[in-house]
């Protein structure tokens, strides 16, 4: 079926420049003043730096993907590449056993993407070219998948689908069919290689050459967590490593590893809290968190991104050693406040759950309902927009 609408993907076509022209006049014709009001406001929201992505680098230090005015890929607290005026990096990627780093950036009016290997000193190693992501070392060679869209691969088959390559050859893909995925993490000379059939079925393959994969396990949804004298994975709600399966009743948010333990994000009284765990299955920690984004681990270092009503973002670097979390350190923050923060329930046919948000006890305050809301209650609770709610003595409901 044709797109009636893909000229939109092109900011410069005449189309696209009247739709533009027309939805603002709309838009200021529907708010009056408070168009040109709010606009500063909404750009200042927008520029509020962001910690959207984040991996261990090495143990001391994560790669940050930042977003705000500027938007750029940081090591630790040092600037690796800034994006361009037209730039918009998409993406970043972990290459292990290697000093570097992948990162996939796009041209803003289009849908292309290319994926460079940056040094540690942020220069560009290699330009993989368009449509390319997930890039590796193995053999000696720089490997990474690459895309096929809207045309056959080189060695035929339908699509869209995906090749995997080492070098200029083609190591694997040929059997994939649209709507199969495939994710790969390569430690050393093992390989691992989640393939995905729509979003509900996944099998875990491992070996340490393309053609000599074996399959290993299959699930709903399997993800890769490390690799040391055997695979540890996530299995739906379990956290399969060395023959020891952890179980949870609680769905799994996001796991890492180091060297001696496991990291369990848990989905728990509509918070994420972080249980630890030593590399026997025996648990050794916890932690509360309001709202963990993502994990990674390196050495004795857990690196962990989250969110919050009183934050945007941070990231903080835990150092677990023989089993005890020994410090924490904040490495960014960024905006900050200070809010009050209640549980309340309303009890119908069923029970639901609720954050009322405050600036002081006299305030009416904002009623949170819903999973995902942090960022989101943060930009409105904190701004003018809703402090306008407040002065009309209007509660202010969000259903997401």
């Amino acid at each position: 079926m044709e797109d009636e609408f893909i000229y939109l993907e092109d900011l410069k076509d005449e189309r696209t420049v009247q739709f533009i022209k027309e939805e603002t006049e709309r838009t200021k014709l529907l708010l009056g003043k408070r168009a040109d009001e709010l606009y500063p406001k909404l750009l200042e929201i927008l520029y509020e730096p962001r910690v959207l992505q984040l991996f261990a680098f090495d143990e001391n230090t994560p790669v940050m993907l930042i977003y705000g005015k500027k938007r750029s890929v940081n090591l630790g607290r040092k600037e690796l590449y800034a994006a361009q005026s037209d730039e918009v990096i998409q993406y970043i990627w972990k290459i292990r056993g290697f000093r570097e780093l992948g990162i996939s950036v796009g041209k803003k009016g289009s849908d292309e993407v290319r994926t460079f290997i940056l040094s540690e000193e942020g220069r560009v190693i290699r330009d993989l070219g368009n449509w390319v992501s997930q890039p590796f070392y193995h053999g000696n060679e720089v490997c990474y998948v690459k895309s096929y869209r809207t045309s056959p691969p080189p060695d035929g088959g339908e699509y869209p689908t995906y090749r995997v390559f080492c070098g200029d050859d083609i190591v694997y893909g040929k059997e994939l069919k649209p709507g199969e995925f495939i994710s790969i993490d390569v430690f050393g000379d093992v390989i691992t290689l989640v393939k995905t059939k729509g979003w509900r079925y996944s099998e875990l393959y491992v070996g340490e050459s393309f053609d000599k994969l074996r399959k290993v396990d299959e699930a709903e949804l399997i993800g890769v967590v490390d690799y040391k004298d055997y695979i540890i994975y996530r299995k739906n709600d379990n956290v399969i490593l060395n023959g020891v399966t952890l179980g949870f009743e609680k769905p799994i948010n996001a796991v890492a590893s180091g060297r001696d333990f496991i990291a369990i994000s848990l989905i728990k009284d509509y918070r994420t809290p972080v249980e630890y765990y030593d590399l026997s299955g025996k648990k050794i920690g916890e932690e509360p968190h309001d709202n963990v984004i993502m994990m990674d681990g390196g050495g004795s270092s857990l690196f962990l991104l989250e969110t919050s009503f009183s934050f945007i973002s941070k990231v903080t670097r835990r150092r677990i050693e023989g089993g005890v979390l020994t410090n924490s350190e904040t490495i960014i923050e960024t905006g900050k406040y200070e809010v009050g923060v209640k549980d309340i329930y309303i009890k119908g046919d069923v029970l639901l759950h609720g954050f009322l948000l405050y600036k002081h006890e006299k305030s009416k305050g904002v009623i949170v309902y819903g999973y995902g809301v942090f960022v989101f209650l943060y930009y409105l609770f904190h701004r003018t927009t809703l402090r306008s709610y407040w002065r009309m003595d209007t509660p202010f409901l969000s259903l997401t």
